[in-house]
């Protein structure tokens, strides 16, 4: 089975040049290929540009469960989008996968995986500019899993990302304690 076969579509995105409108048009948040770690950030931290609305970008706005992958550069990142980045926008060098009922959080997984990498990235390989493509993306081929199985790999995915997210959010609480009682302790009193 391809990958291909587990999605609704697998898409592209587009350029900020292409994507960008006058001033005065709606603005619309757009998710860069800096953005795409193994989350998207908060809506709030994307860059948001002014964009003319056409059937071309409701095409292109990301829905709840896409997953959106880094198509360019040495590693293949991917994160699932969340309900706060319905509309935004996929910008340059990103591609979206819109999953049919398997998990998005799997699928996301079994991307960021070494050898899936460099399997994705073997087009290129030899390149300045190592990438793929949305047909190099559509065709990898995956095992179609019993569904008691998928699921269990699906939530032992979620639950190692949130994990991670809160590991991350406690170890900065720290860091911003810490700095705070240096502070306190070396900062003169007047």
């Amino acid at each position: 089975m391809q990958l291909g076969d587990l999605a609704i579509t697998v898409f592209s995105g587009r350029p900020l040049t292409r994507l960008r409108a006058e001033d005065g048009a709606a603005h619309a948040p757009v998710i860069s290929l800096r953005d795409v770690t193994t989350r998207l950030p908060p809506r709030a931290e994307l860059e948001s540009v002014p964009v003319h609305m056409s059937p071309e970008t409701e095409r292109l706005a990301i829905k709840p469960g896409d997953v959106v992958v880094t198509a360019r550069g040495s590693s293949v990142r991917a994160a699932v989008a969340t309900d706060e980045h319905l509309d935004a926008l996929p910008g340059a060098n990103l591609i979206v996968l819109r999953p049919r009922s398997t998990s998005p959080h799997l699928l996301a997984a079994y991307l960021r995986h070494p050898e899936v990498q460099a399997h994705l990235l073997q087009e290129f390989a030899g390149s300045s500019t190592l990438g793929f493509t949305v047909e190099t993306l559509r065709q990898l081929e995956v095992r179609d899993l019993p569904i008691e199985e998928a699921n269990l790999l699906a939530q032992m995915s979620e639950a190692v990302e949130q994990y991670a997210l809160h590991t991350e959010q406690a170890a900065e609480l720290r860091r911003r304690a810490t700095t705070e009682a240096v502070f306190d302790r070396l900062w003169p009193r007047a």
